[in-house]
């Protein structure tokens, strides 16, 4: 019986790098995405869901032919919304209580409806089995982006409190928190951020001397659910070094 993935997210650069390493791996793929682009991915069986909206969630997998168990979970989800890019979190926080709580709910909630949503199909597997929420390193250290950091941050909580759950008995948790990734993604929020040195300075800023690619963090996150099989609990950050460098 060959393990089975799910990847929210997975259409966008950091989420296809994961997929294509679970690929490699000889796992079977459950990808979710609100692309069309997940469609169209080898090797996939690709569903179109919203993760804030956990019925979509839901009605994508239970539409998967088979789907009836999964080993394995990443949620690759959120973003920095354009408006906390634009410098509006910089005032007072009590005026931008909307942009917090939209961030909260696309950064942390999601992840949240993701795993209940999926979390019937870990306990219908046996053996090795594992979620893993990618985060960022603004909830590790002050980068800025007060919603955004909060929000990422809360991701250690939601694995802790998980962890001490009877439902998720068996099934380890991890956080993989990467730094400044090349992604079309980080691109947009560059450009929409007026940021034409984003990536220089970043690459400047860490130790290896280069920002990080989607396979960085693939290797990552593959590992953790198919190596490290005794590793739960734990934020790893996939920087470079960029958190080290900054201090």
């Amino acid at each position: 019986m060959a393990s089975r993935a799910i990847v929210a997210g997975a259409a966008g650069g950091i989420g296809a790098a994961i997929v294509r390493g679970f690929l490699e791996r000889g796992l079977e793929v459950y990808g979710l995405d609100t692309s069309d682009d997940v469609l169209r991915m080898p090797g996939v069986d690709g569903r179109l869901a919203d993760v804030l909206k956990i019925a979509e969630i839901g009605a994508a997998l239970a539409a998967a032919p088979a789907c009836e168990f999964a080993h394995h979970v990443v949620g690759v989800v959120g973003r920095m919304l354009p408006e906390e890019h634009a410098g509006i979190l910089q005032r007072p926080i009590l005026e931008s209580s909307k942009i917090f709580a939209d961030s909260v709910a696309l950064n942390l909630e999601a992840q949240f409806n993701l795993i209940r949503a999926v979390l019937p199909l870990l306990r219908a597997a046996e053996g090795n089995r594992s979620i893993t929420f990618i985060s960022s390193v603004n909830g590790l250290a002050p980068f800025g982006g007060i919603a955004y950091s909060a929000a990422k941050a809360g991701l250690a909580g939601l694995m802790f409190g998980l962890l001490a759950t009877d439902e998720c008995a068996g099934v380890r948790i991890n956080v993989v928190a990467p730094g400044t990734v090349d992604t079309p993604l980080t691109r947009l929020e560059a450009s929409e951020a007026g940021d034409a040195r984003r990536f220089e300075r970043a690459a400047s800023q860490t130790i290896v001397g280069r920002v990080g690619y989607p396979e960085d963090i693939a290797r990552v996150v593959v590992a953790l659910a198919t190596d490290f099989t005794h590793v739960t609990g734990e934020t790893i950050r996939v920087d470079g070094g960029q958190t080290i460098a900054r201090h």
